[in-house]
């Protein structure tokens, strides 16, 4: 909130990253009449510093002396946040799938190449029954079917088919995601 921020120096309110002199040297720049735009680090009150992209702006006077910086920040947490989970999700050993109610894979993390052998690509547009062992599909599917009517988290072990055609014990855990909207 403004509040927080109007007539407050700088120094006060971020937590930047960079290294002193780097600091120093934008404020020379800006003090030269240059413009700067980058990444700087906020606290708010009593919470975690926030990511804002910044563009600041020497303001002068009518003799061109500057008198002041103008500064303009766009809030970069949920990028941010999004970058990490997807770091996350990415360089995991666990494989994240994402299936429409008929099993259709809409979504597979690029783990499954590393845990189970398949490249995601190959199987988006698959359905994901077609990689249980045959003898057990009817049963998975009655349970998962129950289990996710009910609104229940379940935590199963199914044997899948791994790209090399051999068959591994799978630990899965699902829940029914289908009413959220970033899924």
């Amino acid at each position: 909130p403004r509040a927080q921020v109007i007539g407050r120096h700088l120094d006060m309110i971020t937590d930047d990253r960079r290294a002193r002199h780097e600091h120093d040297a934008v404020w020379e720049s800006l003090l030269d009449g240059n413009r700067w735009s980058g990444e700087v680090w906020v606290r708010r009150q009593q919470s975690e510093p926030i990511p804002l992209l910044v563009t600041r702006c020497p303001v002068t006077d009518d003799s061109g002396a500057v008198v002041g910086v103008l500064s303009l920040g766009v809030d970069r947490t949920a990028e941010v946040e999004a970058q990490r989970f997807r770091a996350l999700v990415h360089n995991s050993n666990d494989i994240a799938i994402i299936m429409d109610a008929s099993g259709e894979i809409t979504y597979v993390s690029p783990s499954v190449e590393t845990v189970a052998g398949h490249k995601p690509a190959d199987m988006l547009g698959t359905n994901a029954w077609d990689y249980h062992y045959p003898d057990d599909v009817e049963a998975d599917r009655a349970d998962v079917g129950a289990a996710l009517a009910a609104g229940e988290t379940i935590t199963r072990e199914w044997r899948l088919r791994r790209a090399d055609g051999t068959w591994g014990w799978f630990e899965f855990t699902m829940r029914d995601l289908r009413d959220n909207p970033a899924i």
